[in-house]
Formats: C-alpha cells, sequence, structure tokens
C-alpha cells in the first residue's frame, strides 16, 4: 500500500486496532491476549492505533458490550 492506496487504485480502508506484542503498544489496550502457544514469547494485546480516547467506539470502551462485539465478530468470520 502507497500513499493510503491500495495495489488497485482505491483508497485503503482505515486500520483502527491491531494485535501486537504489548511491548510495542502505543495507543489504549482494549484486549490482553496472553502469550502465544507456539513459543511463549511475549504477551499480545489488541490495542487502538491513530485513534484518541474520544475517539474510540462505545462498543469497545464497555467490557461487556466489546466482549460481545468480539465473540460477534469470531462468530461471523468462523461461519462465512
Amino acid at each position: 500500500m502507497r500513499n493510503n492506496k491500495d495495489l488497485f487504485g482505491e483508497k485503503a480502508k482505515e486500520t483502527y486496532f491491531v494485535g501486537v506484542p504489548a511491548a510495542q503498544d502505543a495507543g489504549f489496550i482494549m484486549a490482553s491476549c496472553g502469550r502465544s502457544n507456539k513459543d511463549n514469547g511475549p504477551i499480545w494485546v489488541i490495542t487502538t492505533t491513530g485513534l484518541k480516547a474520544d475517539e474510540i467506539p462505545d462498543e469497545c470502551n464497555d467490557a461487556e458490550e466489546f466482549s460481545k462485539l468480539v465473540a460477534k465478530l469470531l462468530n461471523d468470520y468462523y461461519n462465512k
């Protein structure tokens, strides 16, 4: 991706959340996922990228709502 364009010249989608090792976190941690079973490496987290605190969606600011959202996304992904 170059200049916010994908391979076809379309505007690239924004990335608001990423999975990174906790030591690389530079946003607001949404969830801690623990250590990888593969290599007992660093603790991984889901965090924001490029969002200010007041820009985080309401569904991600409440533990109950966030857990339901993550479960829905996982179900949608695995049931497609």
